[in-house]
């Protein structure tokens, strides 16, 4: 056996299995890239990855997906090997379809040039690579993302993991959050470091493991709302001067896409993607131990799309009855497999009683992760984009706090007119607290809010009607709600964002059969700006009402509509919570298959049919909103 290096800093060196060994040498790359391979930034992770250039060919954002190619440092790789070996050999047989959200696997270069030295790479397909800003989120699925004797682990750094794993979302949502390349500027300014006033020092370490906690922190209502969150950003200058739109650039912007619209594209191709990652987990014909896999999100934050050229992909999706790899789809794939084993039919029943029920138990926690990750991206679709008509604009200004609940610092409500206006200019609205009191400041001023919002119509072909826009300037005269520095120099300021929020119209929540008070409503939010009392933001974000027809029906159910009573809308569901299961116990792997929650049950009955009604449809999500288990809106 070869020694590999160490998973873990002070680890004793990894041996290398004598059958992992042959695979390598079977598996050689056979694409030639160029010298030195570049380290490049992943989302999360310790292993190291690098850049690799097929020779030849230049890396163009214009070429296809099958030319960007990664490297993946083996010393933290080298237990994945076997499993997209196997999985190459299973991917044509049935119940493996899940495999078609794999990585493409280019083999091993053995002693490739990097700029630390030589190493021996692993090389995968480059997801990210052809997009102009790929964002990237890591998801971890499971409950568990370790196992004591378990491929290389042992009890003590299990145990660790475990830890990690209970002040996490892990435990409570069986995933979390573990990486987040190129999120929303509102997300980025977060820092958990601020109040601690570098307690724990400035390193870029200390940052990195940070932010890190607080993403594994994040609950997948959060985590999807910031993967679709495309909040316009406009140039500076046009909003400080207060110039309204020439009709050159009204043409111009009404051409292409817009950010609402194009959220909304990408949270529908992610609804739709994990619907048939969902059904493929089902089809597989026995339960598999996968420890510490992550599910990838991954859409382009910095594309520009012209109506007619995504009509025109609309319309070539539709003649062919798939989603096309275009930039308003967002991608899924399947990644992480050094904790993870490929267990087949034949494997299976080789296997004692007891490793049966704890691979059981570990699949019952993945396919519940799988499963939330995609009723959580419905549960928003409806939520954001199915409404008919929004009625109330509600701004609340918050600090921020890392290890507390936020500050309310001042709140506003705005009832929308029923003209909708095509234009506006800024008006400063008074911040009051829960009793409707006015806020004063330190400066003893009332605390205000800068906004302005009005209608804006989208040209055809789009689902959408249109859209309230409204822009968040700044907020001033803020109260204090930190403290910071020693008794003798103290520094009194805030950490202020504001969370914008939009409120349906009763008349539409009765559309869908919903009563006054549980209208669904949509949630943005701003940066935080850190030590301010007099925060300057200048963000901007579209609210999209739906196209109706004479039926009551909108283009919004129709298109969720389509994608659950598709052929790949998942069957058998597995439950999203624990039905009175204790953890220890293992369910029976004979009857895995047929758990079902209440929440599946009534997708299954209401939504396999293709001639299932938008009526009951309907119903369907309203029992679905009924039955939601821990869901909090982010306000």
């Amino acid at each position: 056996q070869r020694c590999c290096g160490s998973d873990r800093k002070g680890d004793v060196p990894v041996k290398i299995p004598e059958a992992v060994l042959r695979i390598m040498d079977q598996s050689p790359c056979t694409i030639s890239f160029r010298e030195p391979a570049k380290p490049m930034s992943v989302g999360g992770g310790t292993a190291s990855f690098y850049m690799m250039k097929v020779k030849g060919k230049p890396r163009d954002k214009s070429d296809d997906n099958s030319e960007w190619w990664l490297g993946k440092d083996l010393e933290r790789a080298y237990d994945e090997i076997e499993f997209y070996f196997k999985s190459d050999s299973l991917r044509c047989d049935t119940g493996w379809q899940v495999f078609d959200f794999l990585m493409a696997f280019g083999g091993i270069c053995k002693a490739f040039p990097v700029p630390a030295g030589n190493k021996d790479l692993l090389i995968l397909q480059d997801i990210s690579g052809p997009l102009h800003a790929a964002r990237f989120v890591d998801v971890k699925i499971g409950s568990k993302t370790s196992d004591a004797n378990w491929k290389g682990k042992s009890a003590l750094q299990s145990w660790k993991q475990d830890l990690i794993d209970s002040h996490t979302t892990s435990a409570l949502e069986n995933l979390r959050i573990e990486g987040f390349l190129n999120p929303p500027s509102w997300l980025d300014t977060e820092d958990p470091l601020e109040e601690l006033n570098g307690w724990l020092g400035d390193s870029n370490n200390v940052r990195r493991k940070a932010k890190r906690f607080k993403l594994q922190r994040l609950t997948t209502l959060e985590a999807i709302s910031a993967f679709a969150d495309f909040h316009c950003h406009h140039d500076r200058e046009h909003i400080e001067n207060e110039r309204a739109p020439t009709q050159e650039e009204k043409e111009e912007d009404q051409a292409n896409i817009q950010c609402g619209e194009f959220a909304e594209l990408i949270l529908l191709s992610t609804v739709r993607r994990l619907s048939q990652l969902d059904r493929a987990c089902q089809d597989i014909l026995v339960p598999q131990k996968w420890v510490g896999s992550s599910v990838a999100l991954v859409a382009d934050a910095g594309v520009i799309i012209e109506r007619e050229a995504w009509a025109e992909a609309m319309r070539e999706e539709e003649e062919e009855g798939h989603l096309s790899q275009g930039p308003h789809n967002a991608s899924i794939f399947i990644f992480d497999w050094g904790r993870s084993e490929l267990c087949t039919e034949e494997e299976w029943e080789a296997l004692t009683e007891a490793e049966q029920q704890d691979r059981t138990w570990f699949w019952t926690s993945y396919t519940r992760g799988v499963h939330n990750l995609f009723s959580t991206a419905c549960y928003l679709y409806w939520s954001h984009f199915c409404i008919s008509e929004w009625e109330t604009l509600r701004i609340a200004v918050y600090d921020y706090d890392a290890f507390n609940d936020d500050d309310l610092l001042g709140r506003v409500e705005i009832k929308l007119p029923k003209e909708p206006p095509a234009s506006a200019t800024f008006e400063e609205f008074e911040l009051v607290d829960l009793r409707n009191q006015p806020i004063l400041g330190v400066d003893r001023k009332r605390s205000v809010v800068k906004v302005r919002y009005w209608f804006i119509e989208y040209p055809s072909p789009s689902r959408f009607r249109g859209a309230w826009r409204v822009q968040v300037r700044n907020a001033r005269h803020l109260t204090v709600a930190d403290i910071h520095g020693s008794f003798f120099q103290e520094r009194f300021d805030a950490d202020p964002y504001a969370r914008v929020t939009m409120v349906e119209s009763a008349e539409s929540a009765e559309i869908v059969g919903l009563s006054a008070g549980k209208r669904r409503s949509y949630v943005a939010r701003t940066e935080v700006s850190a030590n301010c009392l007099d925060p300057l933001w200048e963000s901007t974000f579209e609210f999209p009402v739906v196209k109706q027809n004479g039926n009551q029906s909108d283009a919004g159910l129709e298109a969720m509509h389509k994608v659950l009573t598709s052929p790949f809308a998942p069957g058998a569901m597995p439950s999203t919570k624990e039905e009175g299961e204790e953890n220890s116990k293992m369910p029976d792997a004979g009857k895995l298959k047929q758990k079902k929650s209440k929440v599946s049950a009534m997708f299954e009955k209401d939504c396999q049919s293709l001639k299932v009604s938008l009526e009951d449809f309907r119903e369907t999500l309203e029992k679905v909103q009924e039955e939601w288990v821990e869901v909090k809106p982010l306000a």
